[in-house]
């Protein structure tokens, strides 16, 4: 299998030692709201992305009790239904799968942590060195992602990861006439630095802060700038078997931020099947228990004038100041915070 970085070039190839289809299985509930998702995939021999998995039965189970069934909503995309259902700390979770085939499948319990860490976001506005064509190096505007973490008092070791989403607006361009459409403003998520994974293990039973910790590198595109770029910093606390199945995967690729992204290496997660026979499994289902930080930042805090992206000379160059929802992750739906 074949993992590629997106900041890189150059490929990377992984022996996985196996020849045959794998499934691979991601998905995650924790003490948010939902709806939660799973991802079910199965690797091809000779294909570099995982075929997604459709007709599969899903259902999540909260400690041997209470079972929620996941309906499909896409191919290999499978959803919780149950709106109100949040995950509760302390509670234990696991996943049972049914293909249509008759394969089954399940990950072993995780029980969500109990006391989670906050953290408070810092953005520092920068420059980071990027290559050029003539192979000297030239300086691009970049915007530095940091926090101080509050670790909390308790007598179990703390286990945290940090994942950073980025949400900007995106306006279109007004088009002249009584008669035109009024223009949308799209709402555009991403993760931001999917190939860092940042992780932290205290074993202390006092409390403590992380200070001034690096969390990620964000580039400054022009045109998710012009308007307002949220940072949301979302501390994960989470179970030890699932930090080090994070270290792993660090230290084998060190360039993916979920498994889905590129085929998944060899690391053993907590999906197992029903029967042990056939090649094992990948992926993993988490429970964490999140605490969500944000900042944000305007065009106004930066030392540099940064261009309309849906100027009169740029929207010709631009198809989407005509039509926003073209942009990847794209939605009109505007978050509460915004």
């Amino acid at each position: 299998m074949f993992i590629t970085a997106s900041s890189c070039v150059d490929e990377i190839s992984i022996e996985s030692g196996f020849s045959e289809s794998q499934m691979v299985v991601e998905g995650a509930v924790h003490n948010g709201p939902g709806p939660y998702t799973i991802r079910i995939g199965e690797t091809q021999p000779d294909e570099r992305l995982p075929e997604p998995v459709s007709g599969a039965a899903v259902v999540l189970v909260q400690s041997q009790e209470k079972r929620i069934p996941f309906n499909e909503m896409e191919s290999g995309i499978y959803q919780n239904s149950d709106e109100g259902f949040r995950g509760q700390p302390g509670e234990s979770y696991h996943i049972e799968i049914e293909l249509g085939d008759g394969r089954s499948f399940f990950s072993e319990p995780e029980r969500m942590p109990l006391f989670s860490a906050s953290s408070t976001v810092h953005l520092e506005p920068g420059f980071i060195q990027e290559p050029t064509a003539s192979g000297r190096t030239r300086d691009e505007p970049a915007i530095f992602v940091s926090a101080d973490t509050d670790i909390p008092e308790t007598i179990d070791p703390i286990y945290l990861k940090w994942t950073i989403e980025g949400v900007y607006a995106f306006r279109e361009i007004q088009l002249p006439g009584p008669f035109a459409p009024p223009a949308k403003t799209c709402i555009i998520n991403e993760t931001v630095s999917p190939q860092n994974i940042v992780l932290f293990a205290d074993n202390r039973t006092d409390s403590g802060q992380i200070t001034g910790q690096l969390l990620a590198t964000k580039k400054v595109i022009f045109e998710q700038f012009y308007i307002r770029y949220y940072f949301n910093v979302i501390t994960s606390s989470i179970t030890e078997r699932r930090y080090n199945y994070w270290q792993n995967v660090d230290e084998m690729i060190n360039q993916s931020g979920t498994i889905f992204d590129v085929p998944p290496a060899n690391v053993a997660g907590n999906i197992k099947s029903h029967n042990n026979s056939g090649i094992p499994p990948l992926g993993y289902f988490e429970a964490a228990l999140n605490d969500t930080s944000r900042e944000f930042i305007l065009r106004r805090d930066f030392t540099f004038t940064i261009p309309d992206p849906c100027s009169r000379s740029n929207a010709e160059r631009n198809p989407s100041c005509f039509n926003c929802l073209e942009i990847e992750n794209s939605t009109l739906d505007r978050p509460h915070y915004f």
